[in-house]
């Protein structure tokens, strides 16, 4: 059989062989290098890269020439003195990707989309396809997608095909990454019923991740949602599968120290409006104090009318979030999903992953709740 597609990301790097943590979405060009150069002497085929806007920025992916890059969404994110000086700044380093591939892939459905359109155009050394789930001129257009038990089903239309896929994801934000697979898949000449059966078996570890208590009271999800656009995404899906569920949510997050000053807000703004309850835990408060991050995203919570508690202790805050619900409740814990450690200034400490920590305190839920 064929080696198993190589990954580059933000969690780990997988080079056919084995797998490493990652404290960089995309390593430095040296070591990125030697990544790619591991994976081509391991007999790897394909490797999938997820590369960031200061990668691009920061030389970090120069002379690495992409066969198909896919643009999926832009917003006002990573914008502060460590990061991008503005919003222009921040998008052009984005676009720098099509300049380095093949293939250009852009979703429909993105902000901006038809400078990033134009941009592929010019840029790509082929030729440019889009996505779309709500454009149906795109060259894939998914135009129906639905709950299916664990599974989402859905639709997409090209002009050699129009096939039914599915997921083991929900929300529609994982519909339209799935379609940006299927879309470099395909490009990538890889037969349907290969693309099929792999994302129908994909499970991705520490995304949307969800657990149910015994009595089906406590809904917990474990997403590394940590802006505004996954934010909104997690909290739509979450409320659209879990009606019942959705009008007590409660949010374990945080927010990043030394950069991204405006996800305060967005964020603060957004649990207030929706959550019934903010927990404010640390993420990474890097060389800023907790204390203060905390009350920035506090003071745009209390805007809201929302109510909040400042925990630093994320696990801390989980185990509150489940042992205290008495009605039906979705707990979202979000921005670590299956992450291991925590960084606090320049070092890394050990922790329980999310994950580990749901697990453990919905089994302690379920014990106490046994008839």
């Amino acid at each position: 059989g064929k080696r198993p597609c190589a990954l580059v990301s933000t969690i780990e790097t997988f080079d056919g062989v084995e797998t490493v943590e990652n404290f960089n979405t995309t390593p430095e060009a040296v070591e990125l290098q030697r990544s790619l150069k591991r994976c081509v002497d391991n007999g790897v085929e394909f490797c999938s890269l997820e590369v960031s806007s200061q990668g691009l920025r920061y030389a970090r992916t120069d002379n690495t020439n992409f066969e198909v890059a896919v643009f999926l969404n832009i917003s006002k994110d990573h914008i502060s003195p460590s990061e991008h000086k503005d919003f222009e700044d921040y998008f052009s380093a984005k676009l720098k990707i099509f300049s380095q591939c093949q293939i250009g892939i852009v979703n429909l459905d993105a902000d901006h989309h038809e400078r990033i359109l134009e941009q592929a155009k010019n840029d790509s050394a082929k030729y440019v396809k889009t996505y779309s789930l709500h454009n149906p001129n795109a060259d894939y257009y998914c135009y129906e997608f639905k709950k299916d038990g664990k599974y989402t089903r859905f639709n997409v239309k090209h002009q050699d095909f129009d096939e039914s896929f599915l997921i083991k994801l929900h929300g529609f934000y994982n519909v339209s990454n799935a379609l940006a697979i299927i879309a470099s898949a395909y490009e990538l000449n890889i037969p349907l019923e290969n693309i099929k059966n792999g994302i129908k078996n994909t499970e991705v570890s520490g995304r949307m991740e969800i657990f149910e208590s015994k009595d089906g009271k406590v809904v917990a999800v474990v997403d590394y949602a940590h802006n505004k656009i996954s934010y909104e995404s997690l909290f739509k899906a979450m409320s659209d599968d879990y009606p019942e569920h959705s009008k007590n949510i409660k949010i374990i997050y945080g927010s990043v120290g030394d950069k991204a000053q405006e996800r305060r807000e967005e964020l603060g703004t957004i649990t207030g409006q929706k959550a019934a309850m903010s927990y404010i835990s640390a993420d990474y408060p890097g060389h800023e104090s907790f204390q203060k991050i905390s009350e920035e995203i506090a003071h745009y919570v209390e805007l809201q009318g929302g109510k909040y508690k400042i925990m630093e202790n994320r696990n801390e805050a989980i185990e509150e979030a489940i042992s205290t619900a008495t009605e039906p409740t979705i707990v979202m814990a979000c921005g670590f999903g299956r992450l291991n450690w925590q960084k606090y200034g320049d070092i890394y400490y050990p922790r329980e992953s999310d994950v580990e920590c749901v697990i453990r305190c919905l089994n302690d839920y379920d014990k106490k709740h046994e008839q």
